[in-house]
């Protein structure tokens, strides 16, 4: 069950969350998720398109991966 808040993160907050992913930052990268929730994460791209889980992948974070799409 999420305990999301229904607040929209900032851009800034974006971007810090996609270098989370990008850099393996589980706790970060949960954070976000946990504040904003599971539609903000499938939201949030780069200047590129690029998404969260592009991120976590393309850099082999699978621990951070777990964090924003979970099975």
């Amino acid at each position: 069950m999420s305990t999301a808040t229904t607040t929209t993160p900032t851009q800034e907050e974006i971007e810090e969350f996609l270098l989370s992913c990008r850099y393996g930052e589980v706790e970060e990268a949960q954070a976000f998720v946990e504040k904003f929730g599971q539609a903000a994460v499938e939201g949030a791209r780069d200047d590129r398109g690029n998404s969260a889980v592009h991120m976590c992948c393309g850099n082999g974070h699978v621990g951070t991966l777990a964090v924003c799409n979970p099975v």
